[in-house]
């Protein structure tokens, strides 16, 4: 009788754990993908505080690796807050949290962040089942609680890390670049995002029924018959869905109702230092789009090249130079000064292209920095602004002067620094806040409250600085119930997770283009890689509505045709110091001798570089002298001697050839550069790039 009861208890205990589980197989939830992301489509309404998820990871997933974020918006850049749940390896529970918060100990550290990370290692979500799990942060008690199935099974002393942003959340993912810690090898049941403290009896009850009290998001998944649903539906009363996003797009929608367009290059300094020849890219990609696409402007945001001063700064403008005449004489370039750029050689470069020309006013004659130009795009008046990197009061009495003057006129704003990538306007203490480089200078607060906050002309401002793997866009209302539209554009920390990933050699070679309509008001916004010749990220690619002030139609002018684009062949060369795998146009190819350094200068295998070069490479034994020539010029080198003869004049050398192992090695400079190309070295990985 007794083992009777027992068995009828052990069904009745099992039927109600069925019940509050409701997962009890391998069934149904949702699985995520590389190369994919869900997007919460708005700013959460309060921070997270419980996040509770049903997980499924089969126990056989042996893994040394991060299984990735079940849910968050944590980027790990400076100055921008933000939060992730993570199963780490072995199936861990982590939570990380970053706070906004500055202080002057951690920029001393140089890190301007704090940064709190908290795993469980005693215990694993892997068990061949479905696991409730979840994480309370609680600040009143400082501590971080873990339950699984109801029951606490861990709790760690948390730090007073409570300020962190609410916006672009990403379910099965978090916001770093391309999404790297998308959620892996499980699926997820359910997800409940509450802005309280649960309590374990609280939480059991959320296993049956998911509690309506301070419940901020809610997806229930185990009802899902779609591989990769279009939307995830929030059962919460706030109904903020998460839309499917792509990372990388083959093919969409083309736009077609549109009159006119502005693209826009964000920090393009990673790509200039380490790829010279996809900086090209970036602008024969809108040459070919003049006529196509109707381009009539191009903007900058800043942080054009990444050396402010130093040995490969002059090597840096020399690419941008010859990148922006790609388009010089066919469609008006508005680039902007970011805290990377030199100010010698930006007012230099900025003097050689048609930005001058077309200026009609500067804050200090002569100086490309801060300037406006008035122009009228196809009948429609607009106001171009321009504002240097370092912010001052008296830069914003004369905006705010050039504003007065054009009350009529659709004003764009560009600037360096401005917006954080929570949408936020950086402010006194922030990290990358041009007030914190110095206390002449005001912050980006300042600049919105004391000027583009008050004018209802001004319907667009443009920034970089702050890296973001998205076309961060926000709108503000000024002093007269006028809207301002913020957009923060900046790849430059995507390009260097293209390189470190092996995704494109050194960048993505981004694009921004910005679609009117014929009244100037409605914005379509698509991003381009124009190395991959893909769209990157369906997110980043929207309507926006400005507020004009103006009624005027866009009537497209008559336009000297662009003739197509001439091809033109350039060569990089990447060779690294005792490797003896050389790349060429980005394709490996195996020298016979492998550079080396000697004297403390880079000597390079003499007949590998000239040939790649387009030169030919004699020798003369009885001389031990080197001969190279191209059409234009001949380079004699004897073996040991201080000198070169460059077209028969003297050129000194600041390392003589040598023979080693039946290789002649010769210094890179003097037969690079008098073979028309250039020369870049990076010291941390020591090698020389050479560009032609």
């Amino acid at each position: 009788m007794k083992k009777l009861l027992t068995v009828v208890l052990s069904v009745i205990l099992l039927c109600g754990c069925f019940a509050v589980t409701a997962f009890m197989a391998d069934e149904g939830g949702l699985s995520f993908k590389e190369n994919t992301v869900y997007f919460v489509d708005n700013d959460l309404e309060a921070d997270p505080v419980t996040i509770e998820a049903y997980i499924y990871i089969n126990k056989r997933v042996i893994s040394n690796k991060s299984f990735g974020s079940v849910f968050g918006n944590y980027r790990g850049i400076p100055d921008t807050g933000g939060m992730a749940l993570d199963i780490a390896a072995g199936g861990h529970p982590k939570l990380r949290i970053k706070d906004e918060r500055y202080s002057d100990e951690h920029r001393d550290k140089g890190d301007g962040t704090y940064l709190a990370t908290y795993e469980f290692t005693d215990v694993s979500v892997c068990q061949s089942r479905w696991v409730h799990l979840t994480i309370v942060r609680d600040m009143k008690n400082l501590e971080i609680r873990c339950y699984i199935d109801g029951e606490l099974k861990g709790t760690m002393p948390a730090k007073d890390l409570d300020v962190f942003s609410r916006c672009e959340y990403v379910v099965g993912g978090d916001m770093t670049n391309l999404n790297q810690n998308y959620f892996r090898s499980g699926k997820l049941g359910s997800l409940a995002v509450y802005s309280d403290i649960r309590t374990e009896a609280e939480i059991k009850k959320d296993m049956e029924k998911v509690g309506t009290e301070d419940l901020i998001l809610h997806y229930d998944f185990m009802d899902n018959t779609e591989e990769t649903p279009a939307v995830l539906t929030d059962l919460s009363k706030y109904k903020n869905n998460a839309t499917f996003s792509r990372i990388f797009i083959d093919e969409k929608e083309p736009v077609t109702d549109y009159a006119y367009t502005f693209a826009v290059l964000g920090d393009t300094q990673s790509v200039v230092l380490n790829s010279p020849l996809y900086f090209n890219k970036m602008y024969e990609y809108i040459y070919d789009n003049i006529n196509e696409k109707n381009i009539e402007m191009v903007l900058g945001v800043g942080d054009i090249t990444d050396t402010n001063n130093g040995a490969n700064t002059p090597y840096e403008w020399q690419v941008v130079l010859e990148g922006m005449k790609i388009i010089d004489d066919y469609v008006p370039q508005i680039p902007v000064r970011g805290n990377h750029d030199s100010v010698f050689w930006y007012d230099k470069t900025m003097a050689e292209i048609n930005y001058a020309d077309i200026i009609d006013g500067h804050m200090v004659d002569g100086d490309y920095k801060t300037t406006y130009v008035d122009m009228e795009i196809g009948g429609i008046p607009y106001l171009f602004l321009q504002l240097d990197f370092f912010l001052t009061n008296d830069m914003v009495e004369w905006a705010k002067s050039v504003v007065e003057k054009f009350p009529n006129h659709n004003v764009i704003v560009s600037t360096h620094a401005y917006m954080n990538a929570n949408d936020e306007i950086l402010d006194k203490g922030d990290w990358l806040d041009p007030s914190s480089y110095g206390k002449d200078y005001i912050t980006a607060q300042s600049l919105w409250d004391n000027f583009l906050s008050q004018y209802e002309n001004i319907v667009l401002v443009l920034c970089g600085h702050v890296s973001t793997g998205t076309v961060s866009t926000t709108q503000r209302k000024g002093v007269h119930g006028n809207t301002v539209t913020e957009m923060l554009i900046d790849f430059q920390g995507t390009d260097d997770t293209f390189r470190s990933t092996g995704i494109s050699e050194n960048s993505g070679g981004f694009v921004t283009l910005l679609h009117f309509s014929e009244d100037g008001k409605k914005v379509t916004v698509e991003n381009y890689s124009t190395i991959l010749e893909k769209y990157f990220y369906d997110y980043n690619q929207f309507t926006v509505e400005l507020d004009t002030v103006t009624d005027k139609k866009y009537v497209k002018p008559v336009k000297t045709p662009v003739p197509p684009r001439t091809a033109v062949t350039a060569t990089e060369i990447k060779m690294s110091i005792d490797s003896l795998t050389a790349f060429v146009n980005g394709e490996a190819k195996t020298l016979d001798a492998a550079p080396i350094i000697r004297n403390s200068r880079t000597m390079l295998p003499v007949r590998f570089v000239a040939e790649n070069l387009g030169a030919t490479v004699g020798w003369d034994d009885a001389t031990k002298t080197v001969t190279i020539r191209n059409d234009t010029t001949t380079i004699e080198i004897v073996i040991g001697s201080g000198l070169a003869k460059v077209n028969n004049k003297n050129v000194p050398l600041d390392s003589p050839a040598f023979i080693e192992n039946s290789r002649t090695y010769l210094p890179v400079r003097v037969v690079a550069e008098n073979l028309g190309a250039t020369v870049l070295w990076d010291d941390a990985t020591k090698t020389a790039t050479l560009s032609k």
